[in-house]
């Protein structure tokens, strides 16, 4: 494989890596719409759409094997294509969350008509996470390490937010026992907010690794 060769398919590489960003970021918009209506049809979609996103890990993972096995690249080059492989990890598993939210919340919306709680927070903290993952994919495209570490600390936010949340839910749990088992399953899903932040974070390392060359953590 020559050196032309070589940067066309890092191209083809990264154009996917997009593509599958900016497929999870539909996924997360489904996600957003359904908790905000209450819509279980669109849950459906979130859980439907998690192939998608599996597929192109698979094709990814294997352009990634292919390129190191064939150009058998060194220092800048390896580092470009391991941190691809280290971050559409994060990203298949952001979208697995995505579906253990729905799914719990399809949940709800099945034996809890009236879902007493306020759920206004928990969608906060979701724009919170989807914003975050927008900027990462943003930051990807233009290879800002600054705004990688930014938006790595800004997990700080999506922490608090699990914090006052948790317990809002074990407060009303105290007050309520018939909302025992729908706040169970509401922790369930802002502790899974809180793990696709968590993922978002470490994508963002990657990209200041694929950068500068140096690993480390912001959070």
């Amino acid at each position: 494989m020559t050196r032309t060769t070589f940067e066309h398919e890092l191209s083809i590489l990264h154009t996917d890596v997009l593509k599958m960003g900016t497929a999870l970021e539909k996924t997360i918009d489904y996600l957003l719409e359904g908790l905000t209506k209450r819509n279980a049809e669109l849950l459906q979609q979130v859980v439907q759409r998690d192939d998608i996103i599996d597929q192109l890990e698979a094709e990814i993972e294997k352009e990634c094997i292919t390129l190191i096995l064939q150009q058998q690249p060194v220092a800048s080059d390896l580092r470009n294509v391991t941190s691809v492989l280290k971050m559409i990890t994060d990203i298949e598993r952001i979208a697995d969350h995505c579906t253990d939210i729905a799914e719990y919340f399809m949940k709800i919306l099945l034996h809890h008509e009236k879902c007493t709680f306020v759920i206004e927070p928990i969608t906060e903290m979701a724009i919170q996470v989807k914003q975050m993952i927008s900027k990462t994919i943003d930051a990807y495209v233009k290879l800002d390490d600054k705004m990688a570490i930014e938006i790595a600390k800004s997990d700080d936010k999506v922490d608090q937010y699990f914090h006052d949340i948790t317990k809002q839910i074990q407060q009303k749990m105290k007050q309520d026992n018939a909302f025992v088992e729908e706040g169970i399953y509401f922790l369930y899903i802002i502790k899974y907010l809180e793990r696709m932040a968590d993922h978002t974070t470490n994508i963002c390392e990657w990209i200041v690794y694929r950068v500068t060359g140096k690993r480390k953590q912001y959070n």
